[in-house]
């Protein structure tokens, strides 16, 4: 924001208290001109009646020129139209009501010295005060944008239907069928009916994935989102969000058969909620969080909310991830803006804090080095100089607004477990940080041996990563625990659904043969695999398959529990057609009706959901183990129990200096995730070590 004096009176006037002090805007009365501002001081000490703008700022370079105190003042080109629209909204708002006076207003990028840097390490903390005192907020997305006021035409329509029904009664659908708009999807909106698609693009607008808007939607004590002269009223937004998530959830899981009276494309995007409404969704589930713990000490939950908002809204600063989160979340630090503070030191101060309150209990059953999930050298952004082992939130965003837009860079990793659990004596040396270092207690359980990316794919398995489990098969036919190899790679791909020791039940079998239709990439589309060819196929993994009865046999014995029935006829009815089908599950040969069709892919492609999570990992061996992690693991690298970790972590000691360590990425190796490394000790195979992770 640049300015121009044309007067003697200063744009920003000093505060005698920047720690309960703000100024705010009011419109210059001497001048028609709506751009002529007056900006003074006012205490928050003394409740001011005023009015707070939410926005993003836009492109910098795109800006306007208006007056403030004399000044002439430039400001982005979205501040200007804000500014333009706002006190039509107050008017709507409060219209000719006395007990609010004066029409003043808050806007950051005007009211905070942008160039004064204690100045803002004095304003930043209390954001908190500013929003959850003004009424209202006003939340400004854009100038005209039909698609916008469609959505809210839409979110409007809802919330009359949906409030006056019950849980079951909106479950019925019968509220949609006097709605043609909501359930037709007409040719010329062919593939998707606007409404939705209205509301799937308003969730996903750019205002709600920045991380400073979350704390001014969420403190407000009334807010109004603003889109030219358009508004809608959030607790409206709010409760469609709620009601659409219900309506998702229940459709998931399968409790709710399709109604043929709606579009296909639409019953879609409505189970579909979680994932076309993501950015918005965490707005619904921080707010929640707010009202529930308003006033109380940090929780478990303040921390993991802070995580998930770091890594999933922008910053354009990247201290904006941990200082825009301050206002919502009881994390305490002192923000400092200083250009000598590195970015490097923020995190570290935010680990610290969350250290800090870790050891005095205030973090539930969180490991202590839960951060550690998110960081790693894998991520990149070297000229931010981040410590590896810090959290990289401003990688992770840049990472989840690419899923936003449909250009994923790699898979979040799912590793669920307790790697530590039992693995460390009790008096076994606590964690510390010293400058930039962390320093842990750690148990080094091997070096990679080789590795093999998954590939791009979302929906299969690539060819190298079917050969590289055939050859993992074919070396090691029974893994370190004694169970088949093969069932370990796949509750590699499953873990989520199957951990080590948890039976397989009959949806877990139907959906391990669907893992092995994966690996053999049997299509019906495609011609069919003759006898001889397909035999040989499913021996390299492990299998017996001279018949359909030796193959049934050697399925049940590499998958099923010990104590399993063969008289289980439904799944060995289901092995029987699927060895003489000539395609798979999808072959007209299975004989399943369309019901029981859409039910068994269902299951087995779950699978295939979970490892969408894994595009662009790597599936690695370390000696007789197989695991996955991030792609920019190198052979050599070591994987290490660390104390206070449920993961596990690839380390890399460093060429010059081999005193200290790399935190590369996290990884999960199956069979050692649940405190089994403990076995390395008993073994004298290893011991504890002091690890510097730099």
């Amino acid at each position: 924001m640049a300015s121009q004096e044309v007067n003697g009176i200063p744009l920003h006037e000093s505060f005698s208290d920047p720690r309960s002090e703000i100024r705010l805007l009011e419109i210059d009365e001497k001048h028609s001109d709506e751009f002529r501002w007056k900006m003074s001081i006012f205490s928050l000490k003394e409740n001011p009646h005023f009015t707070a703008l939410s926005y993003v700022w836009g492109d910098p370079a795109a800006t306007e020129r208006i007056t403030v105190n004399g000044h002439f003042v430039s400001v982005t080109a979205n501040l200007a139209s804000a500014l333009r629209h706002i006190y039509h909204h107050w008017r709507q708002e409060f219209g000719s009501q006395s007990h609010t006076g004066k029409f003043r207003l808050w806007a950051d990028a005007l009211c905070i010295n942008q160039k004064d840097v204690q100045e803002k390490n004095h304003q930043v903390p209390l954001m908190r005060s500013t929003y959850s005192s003004a009424n209202p907020v006003i939340c400004w997305l854009s100038t005209t944008d039909p698609q916008i006021h469609l959505a809210f035409d839409t979110i409007q329509l809802l919330h009359t239907e949906w409030e006056k029904l019950s849980i079951e009664e909106l479950l019925t659908f019968d509220w949609i069928r006097s709605h043609p708009s909501l359930r037709v999807t007409p040719e010329e909106e062919y593939p998707l009916n606007h409404r939705w698609e209205a509301i799937q693009q308003f969730t996903k607008l750019t205002y709600f994935r920045r991380t400073w808007i979350l704390q001014e939607v969420v403190l407000g004590k009334k807010v109004i989102i603003a889109c030219d002269n358009r508004a809608i009223e959030w607790p409206q937004v709010q409760s469609v969000v709620e009601r659409a998530t219900t309506l998702s959830d229940k459709i998931g899981r399968g409790s709710i058969d399709w109604p043929t009276f709606i579009c296909p494309n639409i019953w879609k995007a409505i189970k579909s909620v979680r994932v076309h409404w993501a950015p918005i969704l965490f707005f619904f589930y921080a707010g929640a969080h707010r009202t529930r713990f308003r006033e109380s000490d940090p929780t478990t939950i303040d921390w993991q909310l802070a995580a998930v908002a770091g890594r999933i809204l922008q910053a354009t600063n990247p201290k904006g991830h941990v200082y825009g989160l301050m206002g919502i979340f009881r994390i305490h630090l002192v923000p400092d803006y200083n250009e000598n503070t590195s970015v490097a030191i923020v995190y570290r101060d935010y680990v610290c804090a969350w250290l800090k309150d870790w050891k005095l209990g205030l973090c539930g059953n969180v490991e202590e080095h839960y951060f550690l999930l998110y960081s790693g050298s894998y991520l990149g952004e070297p000229e931010l100089k981040p410590p590896s082992w810090v959290p990289n939130f401003p990688a992770l965003s840049t990472h989840r607004q690419a899923i936003y837009d449909g250009n994923r860079q790699f898979g979040e990793l799912i590793t669920d477990g307790r790697a530590d659990y039992s693995v460390f004596p009790p008096d076994t040396e606590e964690s510390s940080i010293i400058d930039t270092s962390l320093f842990v207690s750690g148990l080094d359980i091997g070096p990679i041996t080789n590795f093999e990316e998954y590939g791009d794919y979302m929906s299969r398995v690539s060819i190298p990563t079917i050969k590289y489990i055939q050859e993992f098969i074919s070396e090691v036919p029974i893994y370190a625990d004694r169970s088949p190899s093969l069932q370990m790679v796949f509750r590699l791909f499953c873990r989520k659904s199957y951990r080590m020791g948890q039976p397989l039940n009959a949806d877990g079998l139907i959906k391990a043969l669907g893992f092995l239709e994966t690996l053999l990439g049997l299509d019906p589309d495609d011609p069919p695999l003759d006898y001889d060819l397909r035999k040989k196929y499913l021996g390299s993994f492990g299998l017996v398959a001279d018949n359909a009865g030796a193959f049934a046999t050697s399925f049940i014995n590499i998958f099923a529990p010990p104590d399993h029935s063969e008289d289980d006829s439904d799944i060995l009815d289901i092995l029987y057609l699927w060895y003489n089908s000539k395609g798979g599950f999808s072959s007209a040969d299975m004989g399943l009706d369309d019901v029981d069709l859409v039910i068994i892919i269902n299951i087995c492609l779950d699978h295939l959901q979970q490892a969408n999570r894994g595009a662009a990992q790597v599936l690695f061996r370390m000696g007789p183990y197989i695991g996955v992690s991030q792609r920019g693991i190198q052979v050599g690298d070591r994987v290490c129990v660390l104390k206070g970790s449920n993961t596990l972590s690839v380390l890399r000691r460093t060429p010059d200096d081999g005193d200290f360590y790399t935190h590369v990425a996290p990884c999960f190796v199956v069979g050692l995730m649940n405190g089994e490394a403990e076995t390395f000790l008993e073994g004298n195979s290893s011991k504890v070590q002091r690890l510097e992770i730099r």
